[in-house]
């Protein structure tokens, strides 16, 4: 009946905001970890090679961050980790890069001690143009202090979101009808019945591809009830 496809579809989507908040919370977990580091560590211009060792260890065994970085104040990368397949390695001083342009490096550098800034999820950006194959990324920040409580940068680290959209896919495969994730501009991020549209909002020609414009008045209803369930 259509109550019980209601009643299903409404046991899903709570399956899907669990599968999220439970993602969140160890990501925020993690952070603080690595945050944790530095203050035992401390930070230098050059060299950090006990952290970069500690962080590459970090990486390999969590194999879900694309990424681990210190960023000072002036948006400039001073160690990256990089995740791959076959072990993760340190960023060598010279490939390193300025990241004061990126939204999360603006929006992350002065918020307060113990503060996480999480960004939203889109594809990440090398040397200014969208890295291929894509690599759908959430974004966590937080910043760093020295031992006189002077602010030295952020520690940022960049969640590989395909573990996450991936047991959303899971979960998917358990509807009647096609699950989207939209984000708020009505994006959409994941489409069970076809992934043509995901990451619309990231390319310039396709702006126009999005939920509401689509379905405007299934968008007003979802934007009213605020569930999730159109």
């Amino acid at each position: 009946s259509r109550k019980e496809i209601s009643n299903s579809q409404v046991r899903l989507i709570a399956a899907e905001n669990s599968v999220i908040a439970a993602k969140i919370s160890r990501l925020t977990s993690d952070i603080l970890y690595l945050r944790d580091t530095i203050d035992l560590a401390g930070i230098s211009t050059s060299g950090n090679e006990k952290l970069k060792k500690e962080w590459i260890a970090f990486s390999n065994r969590q194999k879900i961050y694309d990424q681990i970085r210190f960023i000072n104040m002036s948006g400039d990368e001073v160690i990256r980790i990089n995740y791959y397949p076959k072990g993760a390695l340190s960023v060598p001083e010279k490939d390193l890069q300025k990241k004061s342009d990126r939204y999360y490096v603006r929006d992350s550098l002065y918020i307060k001690k113990d503060q996480i800034y999480v960004s939203k999820l889109d594809l990440n950006i090398e040397h200014k143009a969208i890295e291929l194959p894509i690599k759908p990324m959430i974004r966590l920040c937080t910043p760093c202090f020295d031992a006189g409580g002077k602010r030295i940068g952020i520690i940022c680290i960049n969640y590989l979101a395909k573990d996450m959209l991936d047991r959303i896919s899971i979960l998917a495969k358990t509807s009647r009808g096609s699950i989207y994730l939209l984000n708020p501009n009505s994006y959409w991020l994941y489409n069970s019945h076809s992934s043509k549209y995901d990451w619309a909002f990231m390319y310039r020609a396709k702006a126009q591809l999005n939920f509401a414009s689509m379905f405007p008045d299934e968008w007003k209803s979802m934007l009213l009830n605020r569930t999730g369930n159109g």
